[in-house]
Order: structure tokens, then C-alpha cells, then sequence
């Protein structure tokens, strides 16, 4: 008579396969949630240059409050008359008004953080200057 159905060892050798595939898995996912964080910070950096530059063309100068020429973002908030970074609570950068043609770029509390790394790349600490309708660094 023959049953219908699997034997212990194959059961076994199904549940160490699952193991090793979850092991290799589940740092990768890690790693992903990680470059996504810092690709967002990132992107919130670029933006916020971006909307102080607009601002700045469209008015003639650099708002007193930088805050004021940005984006609603919970990622971009003020500090005094300058923004923050943030990268979930980690601030990855600073950027403050020098006067009303020129921002500095400082950076933040958390640039050892993972999730700053891209900012921390592909920033240049010191003053940006807005020149026309280009930010010259």
C-alpha cells in the first residue's frame, strides 16, 4: 500500500532550504530599507536647495527664514533661521542664510549615521551662492 505524502527527510531538507534563503534574505531587506532612507534625505537636501534657489529668483533674495521658501516636508524643518536635514530623526545637514544672495551648508548631527550618507557625499560644506537662475558652489 502506498501513502500519499512526504517523508521526514524531505520535510527536513525543505525547512533548511527555507533557512538558508531566509538568511541571506533578511540582511539584504535591512540593507534596502537603509538606502532608501538615505536616497529620501537625499532627495529632501536637493529639494531644499532647490526651493531656497526658486525663492530666491522669484523674489530677489533669500528669504530671513529659510523655511519660509521651502516645501511642506517633515523631513525639512526650521532651526532658527535656517533649516535641517532630517533623515527619520537623524539631522544629515544644515543650511542657514548668510545673506540674501548666499546659504551655508554645515553639516548635521548625524553624518556618521548610514542614512546620511548620501547627503554627506554629495554635499560641499561652505557657502552656495545664488547667481541668476543658477547655484553656483
Amino acid at each position: 500500500m502506498k501513502r500519499a505524502g512526504f517523508t521526514m527527510i524531505e520535510l527536513i531538507f525543505v525547512i533548511v532550504i527555507l533557512g538558508i534563503l531566509a538568511a541571506v534574505a533578511i540582511p539584504k531587506l535591512a540593507a534596502t530599507r537603509t538606502d532608501a532612507a538615505a536616497s529620501a534625505a537625499l532627495a529632501n537636501y536637493n529639494t531644499a536647495l532647490t526651493d531656497v534657489q526658486t525663492y530666491a529668483v522669484a523674489q530677489g533674495s533669500i528669504p530671513t527664514n529659510l523655511i519660509d521658501a521651502t516645501t511642506a516636508s517633515t523631513a525639512i524643518v526650521a532651526n532658527g533661521t535656517g533649516i535641517d536635514i532630517k533623515s527619520s530623526t537623524t539631522i544629515c545637514a544644515n543650511i542657514a542664510r548668510t545673506s540674501d544672495t548666499s546659504v551655508t551648508v554645515s553639516s548635521g548631527a548625524g553624518v556618521a549615521d548610514a542614512k546620511c550618507a548620501l547627503v554627506v557625499a554629495n554635499y560641499k560644506l561652505g557657502a552656495i551662492t545664488v547667481v541668476g537662475t543658477a547655484v553656483a558652489r
